[in-house]
C-alpha cells in the first residue's frame, strides 16, 4: 500500500534529480499510520516510536512548520545494474526539522515483477492465507532444507552423532491433548528429531521443571495448562511433524544449580544438534503467544505500476533493502543475550514474528512474503549464513594440517566473532553473572574453528590486538566495577553495554603491526571445568613499556593531559574512550601495538590501567588511548620509552630496554 504523495513518485517525470516527498512530518505520520509501505519506514527516521503511539505526537509547534522551507524529505532514482532488467533504487532523506543539511537515509528497491518471479508465491495465494497455510509453508522450507541443502545437513563428527538432550517433551503423550517429559539415558540415542524452543521468560509465572513438578510432568500434562507461546510452541513443531520439543525452563530443573551448570555446558550440542530452532521473535513473556492478526496485507509485496511520461514502464516489485533487519531487530526475543547464541548455532530457524514467518538456515533466508529468498541487494542480518557454517559446521581438534587450511578463512571467522560481540553486548542478561555463560555454546565452536584457546572473552594468540577494545558509549554511563565480579577488567565481559572490538582481525594486517607487548602468562579461573563458562578470577602478565598519564576534565578540550613531563589539550590526533570511572586521576598508559601501513604516519594503540592498590605492579583497566602521528608530543613511536614519567609509577618488575613486568587482573 502507498499513500498518494508516494504514487506520485511513479506518475508523470521520472525523478532523476532530487525531488521533495512529504513536506510536512504530520503528513509523514498520517501516512506511516495509513500503513504506506514507505512511509512507515521513513517515520523511524524521525521517531524511536511507533507513528500511531499516543506519545509518538508530532513535537514541532504548527507555527514552525508552518514556515518551513524545505520538505521533511526527499528521493531521487537511480538505476543499478544487475540480472534481468537490473534494480531502480530509491534513495530517500529523512529529517524532521527539513532536509537543508542532510538527515537519514534509506534505499528502497524496484524489481521488474518478471525477474521477482522465482521469490515471490504464486498470485493468488497471498489472499488466502491464514496459519495453518503459514506452517505449510514452513514444512516446504524444512523439507527442502532436510532433502537439498548439503550446508544444512548435521555435522559428521563422532563427538555430536547421535547427540540427544538429556530430558525432551513428548508432544501427543500419553494422549494428541497432552505433553510429557521424557528423560534420556544418554547422550547418543540415535537419529532424535527434535525441535528448540528460544523465547523471553517474561515475569510470567509459568509451570517450570522442578524437584516437585517433575514427577508431575514425567506423567504428562494437559498442553492447555501451559504458557501461551509453549502452546504456540507445540503447535508450531506438531506442524512441522516434530514430535519432541526442548525448552529451556521445562527441560532443566530451576531449582538445581548442578543441573543448570550440567545442562548450559551442554547448550552448543542441544541447539546445533536440533532438526529446527523455534523462535517466539515476537512474544515478549511466556503469557503473550506468537500468532497475532494474520491476512494479506501483512505478507503481500508492495507491487507497482509506473507511469512514467518520459520513460520505460514496467510493473515492479517495491522493498526495502533492510527490510529483513527491521523487521527482526525490535522483537523482543532479538534483545535477548542468551538468544544470541540460540540463533547462532542452530543449523535452521524459524521465526515466529506475529503477523508472519521468518526462516533462516545455512542456504536459505526466506519469509512468507518471499518464500524463494530474499531480493537481490537486500542487506541480511549482522551474521552470514556462510560464515556460520565456517564456524559451525566442523569440529574436533586442531593441528598443523587444519590450521594451514584454516587461514584463507581465518578472517572471516574472525571477523564473525567480533560481529557477534557486538550484536551480543548490545542485549539484555538478567543476571549479569551470565555474561559469559550465555555465549560459551559459541565459544566453544570458535575455540576450534579458531584452533586458538578462549580466555574470558579474548584470544590467546591475538591478546596483543585483542585486548584494543572499545567500551560502552559514555551516554551510557561508566562504572566503578561491575559487581557482583564476572571477568578480569581486561575483558569486554566484565561491562554492560555494547562493546565495540577494535578491529584488527585480518591475517594481513599482522605484517603491517608492530607489537610492543610480550604476553608472559594469561591466567583464567573459571566456576567449572567449562573453559569458556563462568569467571571467577585470573590474571595477565605482560611486559612492556609504561609511561605515567594524568588526565583533567577540561571544558573546553574535554581533557587537560599531563604526559612526558608536559601539559596538554586534548585534540586531533588523539583518541581517549573510557570504560568505567577512575578514583584517581593518576593513570598508567601501556603501548599494545603500533599500526605501520601508512609509514612515515602511525598509529599508536595503548591501554590505560589504573592500580589496584592491592599489589605493586597489580593493574584493572580503564580505557584505550589511540595516537596518531606526532600526539603527545611523541614523533616516532619508539620515543615512547624515554618519555619522562612522574614519580609515582608503578611496576612489578623492571626489565631492559626501559620495559616492565606488570599484572592486569
Amino acid at each position: 500500500m502507498l499513500c498518494q504523495v508516494c504514487h506520485e513518485i511513479f506518475r508523470n517525470s521520472y525523478p532523476s534529480k532530487e525531488s521533495e516527498h512529504h513536506f510536512f512530518i504530520h503528513e509523514l505520520q498520517q501516512a506511516a499510520i495509513g500503513d504506506c509501505c514507505i512511509c512507515r519506514v521513513l517515520w523511524y527516521g524521525v521517531s524511536d516510536l511507533p507513528p500511531n503511539h499516543p506519545k509518538a505526537t508530532v513535537d514541532i509547534p504548527n507555527t514552525k512548520e508552518a514556515t518551513n522551507t524545505k520538505s521533511v524529505s526527499k528521493h531521487v532514482i537511480r538505476h543499478k545494474p544487475g540480472r534481468g532488467k537490473g534494480i531502480l533504487e530509491i534513495s530517500f532523506v529523512v529529517d524532521r526539522n527539513g532536509v537543508d543539511n542532510g538527515g537519514r537515509a534509506f534505499s528502497f528497491c524496484m524489481q521488474a515483477k518478471s525477474d521477482a518471479r522465482g521469490l515471490l508465491a504464486v498470485e493468488g495465494t497471498y489472499h488466502n492465507v491464514d496459519w495453518v497455510s503459514s506452517m505449510t509453508c514452513a514444512k516446504k522450507w524444512l523439507l527442502q532444507c532436510l532433502r537439498s541443502h548439503n550446508k544444512c545437513q548435521p555435522a559428521h563428527s563422532t563427538e555430536h552423532k547421535g547427540f540427544s538432550p538429556t530430558r525432551l517433551l513428548e508432544i501427543g503423550q500419553p494422549n494428541p491433548q497432552k505433553i510429557r517429559l521424557r528423560t534420556y539415558p544418554n547422550h547418543n540415542s540415535n537419529n532424535v528429531q527434535y525441535a528448540t524452543l528460544s523465547h523471553c521468560w517474561g515475569a510470567s509465572k509459568v509451570l517450570r521443571l522442578t524437584s516437585i513438578s517433575f514427577e508431575r510432568l514425567t506423567k504428562g500434562i494437559e498442553i492447555s495448562e501451559l504458557a501461551q507461546t509453549f502452546q504456540d510452541a507445540i503447535f508450531t513443531s506438531r506442524s512441522l511433524g516434530i514430535h519432541l520439543l526442548w525448552i529451556d525452563s521445562l527441560c532443566i530443573f530451576q531449582d538445581s544449580q548442578k543441573d543448570w551448570q550440567q545442562e548450559a555446558a551442554l547448550m552448543s550440542y542441544i541447539y546445533r544438534n536440533s532438526t529446527l530452532n523455534i523462535a517466539a521473535s515476537v512474544a515478549a513473556n511466556s503469557d503473550a503467544g506468537c500468532f497475532l492478526g494474520i491476512g494479506p496485507s501483512s505478507i503481500e509485496p508492495c507491487m507497482v505500476q509506473t507511469a512514467w511520461v518520459d520513460s520505460y514502464n514496467d510493473t515492479y516489485h517495491l522493498y526495502h533493502e533492510d527490510f529483513w533487519d527491521n523487521t527482526l531487530k525490535n522483537l523482543p526475543l532479538i534483545k535477548r543475550a542468551w538468544v544470541v547464541q540460540e540463533l547462532l548455532l542452530a543449523p535452521r530457524v524459524l521465526h515466529l514474528c506475529g503477523r508472519q514467518l521468518f526462516w533462516e538456515c545455512y542456504d536459505l533466508c526466506a519469509c512468507e512474503t518471499y518464500p524463494g529468498g530474499t531480493p537481490p541487494t537486500s542487506r541480511l542480518r549482522w551474521v552470514s549464513g556462510d560464515a556460520r557454517w565456517q564456524a559451525f559446521s566442523k569440529t574436533g581438534t586442531c593441528d598443523v594440517a587444519v590450521k594451514n587450511s584454516l587461514k584463507h578463512s581465518k578472517t572471516t571467522l574472525l571477523e564473525l566473532w567480533h560481529g557477534i560481540v557486538e550484536m551480543y553486548t548490545k542485549c539484555d542478561l538478567t543476571y549479569t553473572t551470565d555474561k559469559l555463560v550465555a555465549l560459551s555454546g559459541v565459544a566453544k565452536l570458535m575455540e576450534q574453528a579458531l584452533c586458538d584457546e578462549y580466555c574470558a572473552g579474548l584470544w590467546r594468540s591475538r591478546l596483543v590486538t585483542e585486548l584494543f577494545w572499545f567500551g560502552p558509549s559514555q551516554k551510557q554511563g561508566l562504572n566503578l566495577r561491575p559487581s557482583p565480579y564476572r571477568a578480569p577488567s581486561r575483558s569486554w565481559a566484565c561491562l554492560d553495554g555494547q562493546i565495540s572490538p577494535g578491529g584488527y582481525y585480518t591475517e594481513g594486517s599482522y605484517g603491517t603491526l608492530e607489537p610492543l607487548i610480550d604476553i608472559i602468562n594469561c591466567d583464567v579461573k573459571t566456576a567449572t571445568d567449562d573453559r569458556t563458562g563462568a569467571v571467577v578470577g585470573g590474571s595477565l602478565d605482560i611486559s612492556g613499556w609504561l609511561a605515567s598519564i594524568q588526565l583533567h576534565p577540561d571544558p573546553e578540550s574535554r581533557w587537560r593531559i599531563l604526559f612526558d613531563g608536559k601539559w596538554s589539550k586534548y585534540g586531533p590526533g588523539l583518541y581517549i574512550s573510557l570504560d568505567r570511572n577512575f578514583l584517581s586521576s593518576q593513570l598508567h598508559c601501556l603501548p599494545l601495538f603500533v599500526d605501520i601501513h601508512q609509514l612515515p604516519n602511525y598509529f599508536l594503540a595503548c591501554l590505560l590501567l589504573s592500580p589496584t592498590g592491592n599489589q605493586k605492579g597489580q593493574f584493572q583497566r580503564i580505557g584505550v588511548l589511540g595516537a596518531f602521528s606526532g600526539a603527545l608530543g611523541i614523533k616516532d613511536w619508539a620515543q615512547f620509552q624515554n618519555v619522562t614519567n612522574e614519580a609515582w609509577i608503578q611496576h612489578e618488575t623492571p626489565l631492559g630496554n626501559d620495559k616492565y613486568i606488570i599484572s592486569i587482573i
